[in-house]
C-alpha cells in the first residue's frame, strides 16, 4: 500500500448519533484528530481497546464501536475544519461494524448526505492526493483522466492534476509519502514543499528537499519535471515515452501499469508500489519507490 498526502492543519471529528424514531437523541465521539499529538500508527490491539482522549486526539476502540453499533441504529457524522476555518460535514445513515471475529468489518454505512467537496478534507492533517492499495483501479490512463482525477478516496485514488494545481498554489504544503510493505511494516518520507503548475505548463512538479523519514529519498529526481501520460509525452528521454515504457505488461503484477508520472528521463523512476514484489525489481521496467530493500 502506498499513499501520498499534502500536509496541512485540520481537525476531523467522527461522531455516532443515536437515531430514535428518526430523531437524533444523543451522540458520541468515536474519533478525533486535530494536532498530531497522538500517534495513530498503532497495532491491532491498541485499535481494539482504543486510545487517546475524547476532547483531544482519540480512537474509541473497535470493541466499543462494534458493541455500540449493534445495540442501536446509529448515524455517522464526519466534521472537518480546515486551517482556514472552513467547516464541512457529511453523514452516513445506519453505520455499523462487525466484531473482532469478522475483523471489525464495516457492514453498513447507509445513505450519504453532505458537502460534495468533502473529499478535499477526508484526511485530517493530510490531504490524500494519491493512494494505491490492491491494484483494483487502473492507473494506466489518459491525460484527461489524470487532469480531472479518478478512483475512490482512501482506497485507490488520483486526486486530479487540476485540483493539485489549485490546492498547491493557495498555500504552502509539504508532501508525505507512506508505504506499507508485504510484512506490514510502515515507511514514510517527507519533502519540505510540493506544488504543481497548471495544464499550460504540463503540470510541472516543484518539489522541496527531502526532510525526514525512513523510506529514503525516492522522488527528488522528479522535481522540475513535466507530467507524462501514455498519450502526452512530456519527459526528456529521446528514446520514447516513459509512461509507455514503464507500463510494460511483462512487469505486471509488480507495477500494475503505473504509467503516468513526473518522469526524470530514461532512469529508474523512484515511484510507488501497488503490490510488493516477491523478488527484486526489474530495473528499466518497474517503477517503484525504491531507495532500499523495504519490500
Amino acid at each position: 500500500m502506498s499513499q501520498f498526502c499534502l500536509c496541512t492543519n485540520a481537525v476531523l471529528i467522527l461522531c455516532l448519533c443515536w437515531i430514535s424514531g428518526n430523531v437524533l437523541s444523543q451522540d458520541s465521539v468515536i474519533h478525533r484528530l486535530q494536532d498530531g499529538s497522538i500517534l495513530f500508527n498503532r497495532n491491532w490491539t491498541e485499535y481494539k481497546t482504543g486510545f487517546g482522549f475524547p476532547s483531544q486526539e482519540f480512537w474509541i476502540g473497535n470493541d466499543k464501536l462494534s458493541f455500540l453499533t449493534n445495540q442501536n441504529t446509529y448515524e455517522l457524522r464526519m466534521d472537518v475544519t480546515s486551517v482556514d476555518g472552513l467547516s464541512l460535514f457529511v453523514t452516513y445513515k445506519k453505520f455499523r461494524i462487525s466484531d473482532e471475529n469478522s475483523e471489525y468489518k464495516l457492514t453498513s454505512v447507509g445513505e450519504y448526505k453532505g458537502e460534495d467537496n468533502i473529499t478535499a478534507f477526508v484526511c485530517p492533517s493530510d490531504r490524500v492526493i494519491q493512494c494505491r492499495v490492491n491494484g483494483s483501479q487502473p492507473f494506466f490512463l489518459l491525460w484527461s483522466d489524470y487532469k480531472t482525477g479518478f478512483g475512490t478516496p482512501m482506497h485507490e485514488l488520483w486526486l486530479g492534476n487540476d485540483k493539485l494545481h489549485s490546492l498547491t498554489t493557495q498555500k504552502d504544503y509539504e508532501l508525505r509519502v507512506d508505504i506499507v510493505n508485504s510484512m506490514g511494516n510502515p515507511y514514510y518520507a517527507k519533502y519540505i514543499s510540493f506544488s504543481v503548475s497548471d495544464e499550460s505548463d504540463n503540470y510541472r512538479l516543484s518539489l522541496g528537499n527531502y526532510s525526514e523519514g525512513d523510506a529514503g529519498d525516492g522522488l527528488s529526481h522528479s522535481g522540475g519535471k513535466y507530467f507524462t501520460t501514455q498519450d502526452r509525452d512530456n519527459d526528456n528521454w529521446g528514446g520514447g515515452n516513459c509512461a509507455t515504457k514503464y507500463a510494460d505488461p511483462s512487469c505486471s503484477p509488480r507495477c500494475h501499469n503505473n504509467g503516468a508520472w513526473w518522469y526524470a528521463g530514461n532512469t529508474v523512476v523512484r515511484m510507488y508500489f501497488v503490490a510488493p514484489p516477491p523478488s527484486p525489481v526489474i530495473v528499466g521496467k518497474c517503477i517503484p519507490y525504491q531507495t532500499q530493500e523495504i519490500f
